[in-house]
């Protein structure tokens, strides 16, 4: 009996002991208690799983709780087949998704392939068919492989000098497309699109030479000729992440800029989990971080999109004028 078969099974157990039904989060308490070795995310799945899959013996009376129909009123709306829809637009998804890349020898991308199952399954919620390509990239069939970030494609395309990952889900990442590639764009979008800034530079690297880490972009704001009432000179920060494995990490590094920045951008990947976008766009709010978004696949075209604006706040001069010394030639020439 594997991990999630054994959580499903005490699932049903604590439900049939439960006549008027057990809540959700009751049901995450009791299994993180029960199974403290089994990781919370493990147990959040196999609970999703119970719901997409809800076997005949179990409904859902109301949103969010769970009971055995045996304990059913008699005058009660009998709902046997709540998530099977679900399940079904799911299923539905992940064919259509395979049937996209098997058509495709090159592969498809993350972006592209939303694109495509939005047109064709328009019955379906885009928000399902995001969780559903979740769910495939995160449970991925032996017989699709990611050559690169974002890129799905049948290992029956794969060439014959690539390395394929030993075992479908565990996913070698090939980091042919790099952070640098993004910082001239993001450059040229802070300064006229996003209209943050009136110069934007691309540092990266070690340039601060300390550990508390170096931009990949930093950028200045200064008040201009025609402004009538003139503004004093700001500093925006910048880092931008390609692994979401590293999205906590680059947060800290965006905390860390406002020691010599006004403002402060992180910039990640749209791919992101949804739980991990949440959690930033909190977070970011709360430590008035700025949160943009960006399409991984295509550094010509990276597409942009501010989802929380950096707010102002005064930095320690004597670090602004630290770093800054370091690179007055770029950026105030």
């Amino acid at each position: 009996m594997n991990t999630d078969q054994k959580l499903i099974l005490r699932i049903k157990e604590l439900i049939d002991i439960a006549p008027s039904g057990k809540r959700y989060s009751e049901l995450r308490r009791e299994l993180r208690a029960a199974f403290p070795d089994i990781p919370p995310n493990t147990i959040a799945n196999s609970l999703g799983n119970f719901r997409l899959k809800l076997p005949e013996d179990y409904y859902v009376p109301v949103k969010g709780l769970y009971r055995n129909v045996k304990f059913k009123a008699t005058g009660e709306v009998f709902t046997p087949d709540y998530g099977k829809r679900s399940w079904g637009a799911y299923k539905k998804v992940i064919a259509k998704t395979k049937e996209l890349i098997d058509a495709s020898p090159s592969g498809k991308r993350y972006s592209k392939l939303l694109r495509e199952l939005c047109a064709a399954l328009p019955d379906i919620s885009p928000k399902t068919i995001r969780s559903a390509l979740g769910r495939f990239r995160m449970e991925l069939p032996r017989d699709y492989y990611l050559p690169v970030t974002g890129l799905y494609r049948n290992v029956k395309f794969k060439a014959t000098d690539e390395v394929l990952p030993s075992r479908g889900g565990n996913i070698l990442m090939v980091a042919r497309i790099k952070e640098e590639d993004f910082y001239d764009r993001f450059s040229d979008w802070l300064v006229n699109e996003l209209e943050e800034a009136t110069k934007a530079i691309s540092l990266g690297g070690n340039r601060f030479r300390d550990k508390w880490g170096t931009p990949d972009v930093i950028a200045v704001r200064e008040a201009k000729r025609s402004d009538i009432i003139k503004t004093t000179t700001e500093i925006i920060s910048a880092e931008i992440k390609l692994d979401v494995a590293g999205l906590i990490t680059a947060f800290g590094q965006c905390c860390s800029y406002k020691l010599f920045s006004h403002k402060s951008y992180l910039v990640v990947p749209r791919i992101s989990s949804e739980e991990d976008l949440s959690r930033l766009d909190s977070l970011a709010r709360i430590f008035g971080i700025g949160l943009v978004l960006f399409d991984l696949d295509n550094p010509n075209q990276p597409q942009f999109t501010i989802r929380a604006r950096a707010s102002r706040e005064e930095p320690d001069m004597f670090y602004v004028n630290k770093y800054l010394l370091l690179i007055e030639d770029k950026l105030f020439p």
